[in-house]
């Protein structure tokens, strides 16, 4: 188990926003002053054996504030930023064979304009690992990402990909 706690005074925040005249636009601006203060927290389990497992949530709270004097945001969340992140997942290994899993929420977002929805997802990859004599060892891997198909944006006006899926093969020499 892990807990942090953080607390960052940023001058000059660069960050960047979709124009109006053109939302396929986007141009950096400044935000003068920002203090960012939260907590990470992190508690897992692990087991090795002819059953290898691993557990782990983690949870995140940050609360990043434009403390800019006469800004129109002042004390407001800044853009993109979530106020909470909560994450889970899984692996189980045998034989090689490996499941792993991972599920995150994101919530408290916003974007200059008003607040995001919430969003999560449910990522899952199967993969199993072949050794090669004197080469080293290949992984074949399946991934599933977005299982649940959630419907979501990460900036207003720009969604993301539905469920989908990747395979894929690494080589280790």
């Amino acid at each position: 188990a892990k807990l942090d706690g953080f607390c960052y005074l940023f001058k000059d925040k660069i960050t960047s926003a979709p124009t109006e005249e053109d939302p396929d636009i986007w141009m950096p601006y400044n935000i003068g002053k920002v203090r960012s203060t939260g907590l990470d927290v992190l508690a897992g389990i692990s087991h090795s054996g002819a059953w290898t497992y691993a557990l782990d949530a983690r949870y995140t709270y940050q609360s990043s504030l434009d403390m800019t004097p006469d800004s129109y945001s002042y004390g407001m969340q800044i853009p993109y930023v979530a106020r909470h992140v909560v994450v889970l997942s899984g692996q189980v290994e045998w034989k090689g064979w490996n499941l792993s899993s991972v599920w995150q929420l994101r919530s408290g977002r916003t974007d200059g304009y008003g607040t995001l929805p919430d969003w999560n997802t449910l990522d899952l990859t199967l993969s199993k690992e072949f050794a090669v004599r004197k080469c080293g060892s290949f992984r074949l891997k399946a991934s599933l990402y977005n299982m649940l198909d959630c419907r979501y944006e990460t900036v207003s006006g720009y969604p993301m990909p539905g469920r989908n899926f990747i395979f894929g093969v690494d080589f280790n020499f």
